[in-house]
């Protein structure tokens, strides 16, 4: 949650864009800038900012797009993944498997935690599922983790993973 500013020839003066962004978004932006088609990149996670940075209001598919975080080390905490849904964030903790569910609407600074209750049910129930179909497409979760590096997944396909790359049944490119 750290505010980005930004200024330059294509961005609105005095705009505010509240979706949420990562710096994944940041290479797909700089194509399209450089005069470049950002749709054609391949395997990446992220999307161009440019329209939003000219203007442009996010559309609800953008605003609930689904971001992923993988944190396998301790380093500022221990161990634990993440999926961030619109206004909900779902953590995963890897040591124990315990879950925690935040609406960050409510609660942005992420004190209560609402894992459990009745009332976020379902939206319990579709990002469990979420970081499920993740995990078995990228193999286990593992903490030799190298981010920012190319992997191959189980069937052969290659998927960029800045922040969410995972070692298991991965097999590692070196392609920076």
């Amino acid at each position: 949650r750290v505010p980005m500013i930004v200024r330059g020839p294509r961005i609105k003066a005095g705009s505010v864009f509240l979706g949420n962004v990562v710096n994944y978004d940041f290479l797909p932006t700089f194509v399209e800038w450089a005069g470049g088609d950002p749709t054609k990149l391949t395997h990446l996670d992220g999307v161009s900012l440019a329209r939003f940075m000219a203007g442009e209001q996010p559309d609800e598919a953008f605003l609930n797009r689904n971001l992923y975080f993988h944190y396998p080390h301790y380093h500022h905490s221990t161990p634990a993944g993440a999926v961030r849904q619109g206004r909900h964030k779902l953590i995963e903790f890897y040591e124990d498997g315990a879950l925690e569910l935040y609406d960050l609407r409510e609660d942005p600074h992420e004190m209560n935690n609402v894992y459990g209750v009745a009332a976020y049910a379902e939206i319990v129930k579709k990002l469990k599922a979420e970081l499920s179909r993740v995990k078995k497409e990228i193999g286990p979760f593992s903490s030799g983790i190298i981010n920012g590096v190319r992997y191959r997944i189980s069937d052969g396909r290659e998927r960029y993973f800045p922040f969410f790359a995972e070692m298991g049944k991965l097999k590692k490119e070196a392609s920076h």
